[in-house]
């Protein structure tokens, strides 16, 4: 991992702040050796350099601690969302012990504890690099509590960027000194099946929230948005409960250009005309939710703000609602994993595909995107999937199956690709993920 300006404005500081430090017990030293004669001699005015040398070190502190761009420098949105840590969070390397943490590698960007305890936080200090930790129980099952200590412990690491709690249960007052944390800007919940108080949460210098509602009703919804004005990404997981209400408040927050409300179990139109209506918003993840009702996604007709769109593993999504997609004015990127799927209702583990539904009809006539993804999408015309991609930058087809050409034998099943960057440039996309 390079080195970050943060980091190289930190270690200016701490150096700036030795030095001063260094200077003045020098001269108390020579002033207690020379205390008995006089001084005849010119004395350089140390303590007005400390003074300046302090000064300069408080500036670096102040700038690093107020600097709102991310240590991480990875490529950020068109709108300047910093990109969320959640996948990096997901691969970070578990520890149990703190000999654990003294043995991970020490530019270790992110880190698991399950679960933690004080001595391991207190490790994680020589890890110069750290910026996302995530706390969860043993085996990454929830942890039972979040203890004062562990709080406390844990704010003492300013460099934090990115924190995940999963939890069963938590006193909402034990999450208020989080907002110590200078450098804090995405919060990732899980806690439980009983909703915590909203406007408890330190959103002040949040950028990105992620909560697990699991289904459960927001308390202090007008409370929590008065006091999360700079939040530009919100992610709601269990999201049934958020109404189009609910949804037509977040234009309060000025800043939101990014909203998830996935395994959301009644996606209708008056909750999607409420989404289309939040006036920045340019990122929009409907991901696992279900559409009871055909032209529920009609309200995002000639939408000129949205330019990413994830429908992925949607219930009950159709042809037909694709065709509304894509008269999205500016729509670059397209997610529909599972299209053509649903879930059975008598046995939820099972996908089964629902025949006379084809995405390609209606992606052929997009004209602005992109990056698409048809992962686990059946029964794929290889001609119409050619004219559909032209022109696109990104294609995942991983777990798609394929209609064998015309004139192939009955019974020779699926479409088998065995040469990548052929069928690559044979659908003439930039790049391809099979």
């Amino acid at each position: 991992m390079t080195t970050t300006d943060h980091e190289i404005e930190q270690e200016a500081t701490d150096r700036v702040m030795h030095a001063g430090l260094q200077l003045l017990a020098a001269r108390e030293r020579r002033d207690g050796a020379t205390a008995s004669r006089p001084n005849t001699e010119h004395r350089p005015p140390t303590r007005r350099l400390l003074v300046a040398l302090l000064a300069i070190g408080m500036t670096v502190t102040i700038a690093v601690l107020t600097d709102p761009t991310p240590a991480r420098r990875k490529t950020q949105d068109p709108d300047g969302v910093p990109p969320s840590w959640r996948d990096e969070l997901a691969e970070a390397p578990v520890v149990a012990t703190r000999q654990a943490v003294d043995a991970l590698a020490a530019d270790t960007p992110t880190v698991r504890l399950t679960p933690p305890t004080v001595r391991m936080i207190a490790g994680l200090a020589r890890l110069r690099h750290l910026r996302a930790v995530a706390i969860t129980g043993p085996g990454n099952t929830p942890a039972l509590t979040l203890a004062p200590e562990i709080v406390d412990a844990l704010v003492r690491h300013t460099r934090i960027e990115a924190l995940e709690l999963d939890l069963v249960a938590v006193d909402a007052e034990r999450l208020a000194p989080l907002e110590r944390l200078p450098l804090l800007r995405e919060l990732r919940l899980r806690i439980g099946s009983t909703p915590i108080p909203l406007s408890i949460l330190p959103t002040r210098s949040l950028l990105r929230l992620a909560i697990d509602l699991r289904g459960a009703v927001p308390r202090d919804w007008q409370r929590f948005l008065a006091r999360s004005h700079g939040l530009r990404a919100l992610e709601l997981d269990g999201a049934q409960a958020i109404d189009a209400s609910r949804v037509a408040a977040l234009g309060e927050l000025p800043a939101l250009t990014e909203l998830a409300l996935r395994h959301h179990t009644s996606i209708r139109a008056n909750l999607v005309a409420a989404i289309a209506d939040l006036p920045h918003l340019s990122a929009l993840d409907l991901a696992n939710g279900t559409l009871p009702d055909r032209g529920a996604l009609r309200p995002l007709r000639q939408n000129k703000r949205i330019r990413r769109l994830s429908l992925a593993r949607a219930v009950n999504l159709t042809s037909g609602d694709l065709e509304d997609v894509v008269t999205i004015a500016n729509l670059t990127t397209l997610d529909l994993e599972h299209f053509g799927r649903t879930v059975q209702l008598d046995d939820p583990g099972k996908m089964f595909a629902l025949h006379g539904h084809d995405p390609l009809p209606a992606l052929r006539r997009a004209r602005s995107l992109k990056r698409v993804s048809l992962r686990d999408v059946p029964d794929l015309k290889l001609d119409a999937l050619r004219a559909a991609a032209a022109g696109w930058e990104h294609l995942d087809l991983r777990d798609a199956t394929f209609v064998p050409p015309k004139g192939t034998p009955q019974g020779a099943g699926d479409l088998e690709i065995t040469n990548a960057e052929a069928f690559r440039k044979f659908l003439a996309v930039k790049e391809l993920i099979l």
